[in-house]
């Protein structure tokens, strides 16, 4: 599948940048006002998709290309 694909050839990146987004959320969001149930799951995705985003970004400049693959 296309998006296993991504997701396993950026993986190194992905684990390098999620931290930032994560701290992001949690200064954004209020964690306490969300059900966990609904939260914790929504939370992933969005730190997913903006770490892909940038990862996805980061590719395209030839000289950091070269240290996140």
């Amino acid at each position: 599948s296309p998006i296993v694909n991504l997701l396993s050839s950026s993986s190194l990146g992905l684990y390098l940048i999620h931290g930032m987004f994560l701290d992001i959320t949690i200064q954004s969001f209020y964690y306490q006002r969300v059900n966990s149930l609904i939260g914790i799951p929504l939370f992933s995705i969005i730190i997913l998709i903006c770490s892909v985003l940038v990862v996805w970004l980061l590719r395209k400049i030839k000289i950091i290309k070269g240290i996140i693959e």
